[in-house]
């Protein structure tokens, strides 16, 4: 992967649907990418929900902001069949920003 290290890098993959909101698995690669990447900031959704569920629409909306501003994107195996995390790859592929698999982190074409 060829991130800066120093920018923001955003987790992406399934959340809607899956048990405790597939945090367990986006917690993994928070820490992985932590370690990778020390001076990186790792945005992981789930991080960012807190205690309370926003509605989907809310939570897309907050998550493209940090999308347009991220280095790079980490898309969790699944992201596919998230509408959510679809959308946030789309995004950052039309502004350039790289989008890499995880965990092999080729990246997405």
């Amino acid at each position: 992967m060829d991130a800066n290290p120093f920018g923001l890098i955003y987790v992406t993959g399934p959340m809607t649907g899956k048990q405790d909101f597939n945090k367990p698995a986006f917690d993994m690669v928070r820490d992985d990418l932590m370690a990778l990447f020390p001076n990186a900031d790792v945005v992981s959704p789930p991080d960012l929900d807190g205690e309370g569920i926003l509605p989907w629409e809310a939570c897309l909306r907050r998550d493209l902001k940090i999308v347009v501003d991220a280095v790079a994107l980490v898309a969790m195996e699944g992201w596919r069949q998230s509408r959510g995390a679809r959308l946030e790859v789309h995004v950052a592929k039309e502004l350039g920003i790289p989008v890499y698999r995880y965990p092999s982190f080729r990246r997405v074409s």
